[in-house]
């Protein structure tokens, strides 16, 4: 949590050193942040907790992001997203996404799930993966606040994927982690909610 901290401060610092000047203008005459903080979504922070760093060109950002996973399948994801916005004269804009995730080391621990009848003592893994995104959303900017969500599909490659499943522990994995692509950091479905600063 610690290194998580160190992380953020770093992050506002270098949003801190980004001058208004160099704001750039697009062709509807919208003046452009240069830099961006994003924070995950506060309302699920029982789960993750993470942050991404911003550059934006014109209708172009360039996004990289941390998150750290709780609960059954804790880990630390890294991730690099490109966006492109609509041009439009309002202060909100759409845009498509593409992204790539890696984690490292995700590990599947049954009992974490108690409060839904999961009481086994089941260890599954660790094991790392990778997997690529897209989809759209919307940014609404309030000055130097903004506020985005984002909808769309992910699918994510565990290391173990290519497994022959003959043992009884590959069946268990296997079974262990649908809940990865479908509640888990892989999840198929890739909706957020992200607040954030920009300058």
């Amino acid at each position: 949590m610690l290194r998580l901290s160190y992380i953020v401060v770093l992050l506002f610092a270098l949003c801190g050193s980004v001058s208004a000047k160099e704001k750039e203008y697009d062709p509807t005459g919208r003046k452009h942040y240069a830099i961006a903080l994003h924070i995950t979504n506060p309302l699920g922070l029982g789960s993750k907790v993470g942050a991404g760093l911003e550059f934006r060109k014109g209708n172009s950002s360039y996004i990289m992001t941390y998150k750290k996973f709780y609960g059954a399948f804790a880990h630390n994801q890294y991730g690099i997203e490109f966006e492109k916005f609509f041009k439009n004269k309002r202060p909100h804009q759409y845009f498509i996404y593409v992204k790539a995730v890696m984690g490292d080391t995700v590990t599947f621990v049954n009992t974490k799930l108690s409060l839904f009848g999961h009481t086994q003592d089941i260890v599954v893994g660790p094991e790392s993966y990778a997997g690529a995104g897209l989809g759209v959303g919307r940014r609404y900017n309030f000055k130097s606040l903004f506020i985005d969500w984002q909808l769309g599909f992910k699918y994510c490659f565990l290391s173990g994927d290519l497994a022959q499943y003959d043992s009884e522990y590959d069946k268990a994995r296997q079974s262990m982690f649908r809940l990865f692509r479908f509640t888990g950091p892989g999840s198929i479905v890739d909706a957020h909610l992200t607040l954030g600063l920009q300058l």
